[in-house]
């Protein structure tokens, strides 16, 4: 027995052995492929000799109108104050006005044709439709376990944005959140963290959980597809738990999708609730807290592992937005609702293959400095959930308070340092709240509610407000007279009414031909543009008597031969027949809802608004929607639905994305004077170089414009007429600034 007992024995501490070499063998395998990843970039030394500074903030979606009528009001004093110091001129935006086409032109001074960036989303020949501005390639790992070639990210955006150009002539900058450039890129002498297109853990623009013990009574906050416990259309999950014995709930935080077996991995936690205090504890390995009734949680840090070798890290907040009671006889009263958000990468343990920044360790740097962990995912304010009413305002404003706020004291911190010449901070809040809270501005809007006014207030011009107040603060505390400040906005903005179904026009029209078995056509979810269902977009579609279809946010492509998998337009003559006649249709194109209102205020040729060598993803038309109107979700991936017209119910209510560029113009402040008074986004960048006397690169479309000295004129508000509502014409008539019309 003995003998057998230490045969036994031996053979486990055999396997022990075996396992742990093994283990030896692929941890030095993964460390291998990482440092294989690397990339070696010369090191240029920063210059010292330099006298001169600029800090660049930037608002994304600050409205120029909006932003005179308030300034002329005396409601932003700052704005006012920067204004008469130097200049305010409106900002000419991009075609089409959209967040990542706009920042990406505006960071790089070219046109889409060269940043390859048109829209959020882009299409292959195949008409798969995907996100535009990265692209993710698996890893494969040999036994289900062993990673042979690790995931990778690649940044679609091209082109040299400023911090690289800067950098490589020795100029030390600074960036925070710099829309569209993730993954980063790595040139020493800049710092930075990329902003807009930064994923959450799982991969995707932000899905929330969100927890209740009753599926029905999301009907009832819900206008997405979660009614019945599905996925929200807009990037939620919905699930419902059991409350077991002693008010317990057993279930699991849905995290990262496993690379290796494609299914989220789950890692459990434990709730017990208390009906009279009203405070719930939750514990997730290992660690505990206990929060009341609507109060969010701290920080949580959970380790989602992959394998016994990998493990990707994020961090979340819950919010236990209702605990159910009890009634006189012991009855339950109410319901359980909790809500998690968005899974991001914690900023302290970075992913191992993907970089939250450069250097790797800022991340972590500006979590130590902030004292507190911090936002990763670039679309950090879940207006998702919002607008699929399972938070209600106030959690909403609290999220983006939250946010806003350390993002408001990273970049002071930054700001303060003595080791940039070059600085950028973006903040994504003014945004983020006119999307949501523009029906309040709007009395013709379907979901403005004089009651909602009144209640909330202006929370567009409240946002201004603090984004005022900041630059005022950074004002007075950082710039001196070696220091340019330029403030600037990506576009600006209008409202959404009514949703365009586009590709319902292009059916009634006989441009695009549906199989007859599937007239009506399936509804998408933004989670299938992350769950490999390539192919299925536009599985309702006949491409053999099919002559063009949209998709993305306002662009329609012509099914060419040659180019599309089931191509049947020939170029040329024919080519320019179909544009010819969506054209003339869509600007004919009358709202019977609204007085017979013009729906298309434009159309732009891809062909002549764009140059460059990507010029193959270029969409053939670009439409300009006129104030009110906007591309409907469902158009975006590829739907058509029955209807060419419908209500905007949504409190998503305001929008840039598909407008006419000319009725969405940005903002464009300085301390100093410059020598353009209508200046465009392309003549950033270059502008920059030159105040650094950096020679211009060729390939940059924008023209420099010169800073001139600061001056000591008042601000008189800048001649845009054909932009200015008449509400606005009028006050600036009454102060003084307009004579006539």
């Amino acid at each position: 027995m003995a003998d057998k007992e230490k045969k036994i024995k031996g053979t486990q501490n055999r396997k022990r052995i075996i396992a742990l070499v093994v283990m030896i063998i692929a941890i030095i395998f993964v460390l291998f492929i990482v440092n294989k990843q690397k990339q070696d970039v010369p090191v240029v030394p920063m210059r010292t000799d330099i006298d001169k500074k600029l800090v660049v903030l930037g608002f994304d979606g600050m409205d120029a109108e909006l932003t005179e009528q308030w300034m002329l009001e005396g409601k932003l004093p700052n704005f006012a104050r920067l204004a008469q110091s130097g200049c305010f001129h409106p900002l000419m935006t991009s075609t089409p006005p959209e967040s990542p086409v706009s920042w990406s032109s505006l960071l790089t001074g070219m046109n889409p044709g060269k940043t390859n960036i048109y829209d959020f989303l882009r299409r292959d020949y195949k008409y798969n439709i995907l996100p535009s501005w990265a692209k993710q390639t698996p890893g494969k790992y040999l036994f289900n376990f062993l990673p042979i070639r690790l995931p990778k990210a690649e940044n679609l955006r091209d082109g040299d944005t400023i911090w690289e150009v800067s950098t490589r002539n020795g100029i030390s900058t600074t960036v925070f959140q710099a829309p569209i450039s993730f993954p980063v890129s790595k040139v020493p002498g800049s710092r930075m963290t990329p902003g807009l297109g930064v994923p959450d853990a799982k991969g995707t623009q932000g899905t929330f959980s969100f927890y209740v013990d009753d599926l029905d009574i999301l009907s009832g906050h819900t206008k997405g597809l979660a009614k019945s416990g599905r996925d929200t259309e807009f990037g939620g999950q919905t699930k419902e738990i059991i409350i077991l014995p002693g008010d317990v709930v057993n279930d699991y935080v849905f995290g990262p999708r496993n690379p290796i077996t494609g299914e989220d991995i789950k890692v459990e936690f434990d709730l017990v609730f208390d009906r009279e205090d009203k405070t719930a504890t939750i514990t997730i390995q290992g660690q505990k807290q206990t929060i009341g009734e609507g109060e969010w949680s701290d920080w949580w840090q959970v380790g989602f592992p992959i394998n016994s070798l990998m493990k990707i890290d994020g961090i979340f907040l819950m919010n236990m937005i209702e605990i159910p009671g009890s009634g006189p006889s012991g009855e339950p009263i109410g319901n359980f609702r909790l809500y998690m958000t968005p899974i991001n990468f914690n900023p302290e343990l970075p992913p191992k293959i993907v970089d939250l920044s450069y250097p790797r360790s800022y991340s972590a740097e500006l979590a130590d400095e902030l004292g507190d962990l911090y936002w990763t995912q670039g679309w950090a304010i879940d207006t998702w959930a919002y607008n699929e009413e399972l938070l209600d305002e106030n959690l909403f404003l609290e999220m983006v308070d939250m946010i806003e706020s350390r993002r408001e004291e990273i970049v002071f911190n930054e700001l303060q340092k003595d080791n940039w010449n070059i600085f950028i901070g973006v903040f994504q809040a003014t945004d983020r709240i006119q999307h949501m809270f523009f029906r309040l501005l709007d009395e013709e809007h379907p979901r403005y509610d004089p009651e909602d006014a009144a209640r909330l207030g202006n929370q567009v011009l409240k946002i201004y407000q603090r984004a005022d107040a900041y630059v005022g603060k950074v004002m007075d505390e950082i710039i001196d007279g070696n220091t340019v400040l330029v403030v600037v906005s990506d576009h600006g903005f209008n409202s959404f009414r009514r949703s365009v179904n586009l590709n319902r026009v292009l059916i009634n029209n006989g441009f695009l031909k549906v199989k007859p078995e599937l007239e009506a056509a399936n509804q998408r979810i933004l989670e299938d543009l992350f769950e490999g269902d390539k192919g299925q977009f536009f599985s309702y579609v006949d491409w053999s008597h099919t002559t063009a279809y949209a998709m993305g946010l306002g662009q329609i492509y012509l099914n060419l031969k040659g180019r599309e998998t089931q191509g049947i337009v020939e170029p040329g003559d024919a080519e320019k027949e179909i544009k010819n006649r969506i054209n003339e249709i869509l600007l004919a194109m009358r709202d019977p809802e609204y007085d017979n209102a013009v729906v298309f205020d434009a159309t732009y040729d891809g062909k002549e608004i764009y140059h460059g060598n990507h010029m193959d993803q270029a969409p053939d038309l670009v439409v300009g929607m006129a104030d009110g109107y906007r591309i409907s979700w469902q158009t975006c991936l590829g739907g058509a639905p029955l209807e060419e017209l419908e209500f905007n119910d949504r409190l998503w209510s305001g929008d840039h994305c598909a407008y006419d560029p000319n009725t969405t113009v940005g903002i464009f402040f300085s301390n100093r004077r410059i020598d353009n008074n209508t200046p465009s986004i392309l003549d950033i960048a270059p502008s920059v170089y030159s105040l650094f006397d950096i020679e211009i690169p060729e390939i940059v479309d924008g023209a420099p414009f010169t800073f001139l000295p600061m001056s000591d004129k008042m601000f008189a508000g800048f001649d845009r007429n054909e932009k200015v509502n008449e509400k606005t014409r009028n006050l600036l008539r009454s102060i003084g600034y307009l004579q006539g019309d």
